[in-house]
């Protein structure tokens, strides 16, 4: 992610004008994956509200004001069969993996270890993956906070399946 180096998340970013939620996750998803996903498909899995400072009393107390107040929607869907390759977009994406909903599950818990290929083949610590970013490595690394909730609830109602970062 280019505006926090070492944080992984899953694919997405903003809405358009007029353009509905899912719409816009399923061209998010195309832009930076080259994954086609039909809207249709889509089914929300959480929503995340999220400010910038965290602590708005004592920015405010300073004479500052609220500087980002939004609100996240995640959604799911299933690609069929094997993964197919993705076709990442350089501008914003630096790596992707594929992780089985076990890997979630070991990720969200800081124990996933070994190795995942990433897109393009490149072999990727798990260790890099683990933790709520930034983690205790140099550089940090990690799982965005947001995203760390997300996936926790994908996991507590999913059917199976396979998460991307």
């Amino acid at each position: 992610m280019r505006s926090y180096p070492g944080c992984w998340v899953l694919p997405g970013g903003g809405v358009d004008p007029g353009e509905p939620l899912a719409a816009a996750a399923a061209r998010e998803v195309a832009e930076e994956t080259g994954l086609e996903v039909a809207a249709a498909s889509l089914r929300l899995v959480a929503l995340w509200e999220s400010a910038f400072p965290l602590c708005p009393d004592t920015f405010v107390a300073a004479g500052h004001s609220l500087k980002v107040h939004t609100l996240m929607a995640a959604f799911a869907c299933r690609v069929e069969g094997e993964q197919p390759p993705l076709c990442l977009q350089p501008q914003e994406v630096d790596l992707a993996v594929w992780l089985s909903a076990e890997d979630v599950a070991a990720l969200l818990e800081s124990r996933l270890s070994g190795r995942r290929r990433a897109a393009g083949g490149e072999e990727v610590e798990a260790e890099r993956l683990c933790g709520v970013y930034p983690n205790g490595l140099s550089p940090p690394e990690g799982l965005g906070l947001a995203h760390h909730f997300i996936l926790t609830r994908w996991l507590e109602e999913r059917g199976g399946g396979a998460a991307m970062l």
